[in-house]
């Protein structure tokens, strides 16, 4: 059965600077295009539907999202023009947020025992497993219960960055495809 490409989810799950990303970027817009989609809505629907990355190193990850905009205005002169009009615009990438213990105990009373802590317990380390993260058994109806809790306090910002990492690492996706780091052995952290 025919598939569109608007249902085409990519990950790049180490994706460093956004160089595979960038490849797939150029192929899924022929695609588009071969679809008969008007040449101005292609980036945006690229970034809303298909690309999805992740990254733990937050400087790299900036580059990758300023070549991934660079990338999208090649293809469309006027696409951060016409972002500012839409408004509805997010990337679907992500610099990997961890939480620490000492921040898991200073959340303790505000989330108290037991899923609302835990569901930032699940990011301890998150820095050193990178997208090979566990996450726990969390739909997102938690996602409202969270920020009503942190509304207003330090965590409100983390807590954001937080849930787009956990849909991004908790979503099913048709093509995984990365160049994975290489760590020499005596680079590993004792938890790896």
């Amino acid at each position: 059965q025919p598939v569109s490409v608007a249902d085409i989810k990519c990950l790049d799950p180490a994706l460093g600077a956004g160089n595979i990303l960038i490849y797939l970027f150029d192929f899924l817009y022929r695609l588009y295009e071969l679809e008969g989609f008007r040449r101005e809505d292609i980036a945006y629907l690229i970034f809303k539907n298909n690309l999805y990355g992740l990254e733990i190193d937050c400087k790299v990850y900036a580059v990758a999202v300023f070549v991934l905009l660079v990338k999208a205005r090649e293809h469309c002169p006027n696409f951060l023009e016409n972002l500012k009009e839409g408004g509805d615009f997010r990337l679907n990438i992500s610099c990997i947020e961890e939480v620490s213990r000492e921040e898991l105990e200073e959340l303790a009373p505000i989330l108290g025992e037991g899923d609302l802590l835990d569901f930032f317990g699940q990011f301890i380390n998150s820095k050193v497993y990178g997208s090979l993260t566990r996450l726990g058994d969390f739909d997102e109806s938690i996602y409202p219960r969270l920020e009503a809790r942190l509304k207003g306090t330090s965590y409100e910002d983390k807590l954001g960055k937080l849930i787009k990492q956990h849909r991004i690492m908790g979503a099913s996706y048709d093509i995984v495809i990365s160049n994975p780091p290489y760590i020499g052995i005596r680079s590993l952290n004792t938890e790896l």
